[in-house]
This record gives C-alpha cells, sequence and structure tokens, in this order.
C-alpha cells in the first residue's frame, strides 16, 4: 500500500493529474479508501504473505524495543502517547490478515517488532474487530499528520547500530495496543486454578482452539522492519531470503526464459469487484465505514470476489501465464532527475490492468 494515510483524502477518489499544484503534489501520495480495501478483502490469514507499506501501522512500537526507538527519536513520544505516529488503516489490515512479514518505511528509523497471533485470537473474528474498533475510533478522531516526515536529527553511532539489530520482542497481541500487561503474581493464584487447569485439560467441552489431539499449535507470527534513509552512516539496508511459498503456481517459471512479472488473479479480482460495487463504496461516509464494513457488505463483496475468481481457475497454466503476465521489456528506462522537461512515462503493469481487465 504505496503512500500515507490521511483521514481527509481517504474517502476521497483519486484525482490528481499531471500538472500537479501545490495541493496535488502532496494529496497524490496518500492512500484511498479503495488501496485499503483491496487488500482488506484478500483472503484471511495467509500466514506465508508480505505486505509492504509506507507508513507504520499505528501502535507497532508496542511490539518492539519502545524504549530504544524513544532514545533514538524523542520527539516520537508525544505521537505515541497520542497514538497519531503511525496509520490505523495499516494497523487493521494487520490484524486482519497476520502476515509473515510487514515492512514500512516513513520514520527514517530502523525499528523491529514481532507479533505472536494467539490461536485463540485467531479463531475469533469477532474478537479480533470489537476489540481494536473502540481505540482506532478514536485516533481517527484526532488530527493525522498529512506531510511527509523528513527526520534527519539521528545520527547514529555503530553501537547504536549494534543495539536495534538485537531487539525483536515477542510481545502477544491481543488486538488492543493499549492494554496493560500487568505482572501478577501467580503463586498466590496457583493453589486456587491448578484444579480447574486439571478439569479442562481432560474436558472435551473444554478445549482451547490451540490444543488438537493434546498437541500445541504452534502460534504464527508477523516480523515488522522499517528501515532508515538512504545515508551515510544509517541502517537502510537488510536482506531477507525468502523462497517461494508454492512449487505449482502459474508465475513459477520453469526456466530463466520463463521468469517474468505477473499480476496477481485474487487482486485483479478484488479491483474489478470494487469498481462493479464503486457506488456502495462511495456512500461509506466515513473511516470507520470503510475500516469495519458492514458484514452484508462485506459478505457480498467477498461473495462476488469468489464469483470472478472461479471464472479463472477454469484456465489452463499456460492460458493464466498469458493473461496476467507483464513482460520484463515492456518496461523502459525513465527520465532521470536531471532533465529539464517533465514527461509522463506509463507503467506497464497499471497499462495492462486498464487494457485487459477495464481497471
Amino acid at each position: 500500500m504505496s503512500g500515507i494515510f490521511n483521514e481527509h483524502n481517504f474517502m476521497k477518489p483519486s484525482f490528481e493529474n499531471v500538472p500537479f499544484n501545490n495541493s496535488s503534489i502532496r494529496s497524490i501520495y496518500h492512500y484511498r479508501r479503495t488501496d485499503f480495501l483491496s487488500l482488506y478483502l484478500m483472503s484471511e490469514h495467509k500466514h506465508d504473505s508480505i505486505i509492504m507499506t509506507h507508513d507504520w501501522p499505528e501502535g507497532i512500537y508496542e511490539y518492539g524495543n519502545t524504549g530504544e526507538l524513544l532514545r533514538r527519536k524523542p520527539f516520537f513520544r508525544k505521537d505515541i502517547q497520542t497514538h497519531t505516529l503511525g496509520s490505523v488503516p495499516a494497523m487493521v489490515l494487520l490484524q486482519k490478515l497476520k502476515p509473515k512479514k510487514w515492512y514500512s518505511a516513513h520514520l527514517h528509523v530502523k525499528f523491529k517488532a514481532k507479533i505472536v497471533w494467539n490461536n485463540e485470537l485467531e479463531s475469533s473474528h469477532l474478537n479480533e474487530q470489537s476489540a481494536v474498533q473502540e481505540i482506532n475510533s478514536k485516533i481517527l478522531q484526532q488530527k493525522i499528520n498529512d506531510d511527509e516526515l523528513d527526520i534527519d536529527l539521528c545520527d547514529l553511532s555503530s553501537e547504536d547500530d549494534d543495539q536495534c539489530d538485537s531487539v525483536a520482542a515477542t510481545k502477544p497481541i491481543n488486538g488492543n495496543p493499549d492494554e496493560i500487561d500487568l505482572d501478577l503474581d501467580i503463586s498466590d493464584t496457583e493453589e486456587n486454578t491448578s484444579e480447574s487447569k486439571d478439569q479442562s485439560a481432560t474436558d472435551p467441552n473444554n478445549m482451547s482452539p490451540s490444543k488438537v489431539l493434546d498437541k500445541e499449535i504452534p502460534p504464527t507470527t508477523t516480523e515488522f522492519l522499517s528501515l532508515d534513509k538512504c545515508l551515510p552512516r544509517r541502517q537502510f539496508l537488510e536482506i531477507d531470503d525468502i523462497g517461494p511459498t508454492s512449487t505449482t503456481h502459474y508465475s513459477v517459471p520453469q526456466s530463466r526464459e520463463e521468469a517474468e512479472i505477473y499480476l496477481d488473479e485474487e487482486m485483479v479480482c478484488i479491483k474489478q469487484i470494487l469498481k462493479y460495487h464503486h457506488r456502495q463504496i462511495q456512500q461509506l461516509s466515513s473511516p470507520q465505514e470503510v475500516l469495519y464494513l458492514s458484514p452484508e457488505l462485506e459478505s457480498e463483496l467477498r461473495r462476488d470476489i469468489e464469483a470472478a475468481r472461479s471464472k479463472y481457475r477454469k484456465l489452463s497454466r499456460d492460458q493464466k501465464r498469458s493473461l496476467f503476465c507483464v513482460r520484463r521489456d515492456s518496461f523502459c528506462r525513465v527520465a532521470g532527475h536531471d532533465e529539464e522537461n517533465v514527461v509522463l512515462h506509463s507503467n506497464p503493469h497499471t497499462q495492462r490492468l486498464y487494457k485487459v481487465f477495464g481497471i
């Protein structure tokens, strides 16, 4: 999801065009409701997925070393206290999709976090939504920063860099970034609860969703990483070795010559359905209505998306490769920053979405 969250422009359609004025040159990098919904309507719980956003999910700092973050960026303290440092829509997506990896930028500091998703939460959509809706609705009523941050105040030493590399907190998420973590003395209650624990372990009606045939299901996790600006002595580069999640998908090349760029079948269907339901989407009058779709509307959208996908499932592998392929040789080198005349260069990826799928 490219760009940053701005509450005012979030509800508007994309209207910017060249040549840009002083207003549109800023608003063009504010993502809109359809950008959010395109990800929100993806298949849930795809734990092998990777998501990239420019701004941070609001509250992600609670799952890393917040103290170290504030030591490096002390001026973040007020935004953390008022829950305006990150993006509420991004946090809603994080809680909805629970991807394996999440990469962000924007705040010009390297920061790592790790969220452990409890199986109980994962199996309860109702708990997940109601737990975050109250705090997020309050956040959306506050002033959102619509200016891209340009932070050059932190000159990290090598000692600082080493400390940041070692940070990876594993605080389990419960859907509410404001929950107070009470460190209770278990010994005071252990005697009273031991009997009930034994009964719960043997009673099938009290079995936790995280246990099947007395075998623990390991919790899923999301690893978050944000990097610094590309400048000397900054932590702006990290390499993650990520292998393919499928060997049979139509995008997997059988040879080096077959390696191309492909559109995602599910995303194409989602964008087609959002266009079809354009009037209903435009009738949503507030960010809250977009972030928390009514069950009726969400069910209708997902049903139509599945119907659209069923048509593509009938195609052969070669037919899908031909339909969704964006050939590498269709891309060209664009103008350099020193050219005097501004020239509009179209993106072959965008052009194919429009010409083939009408998006």
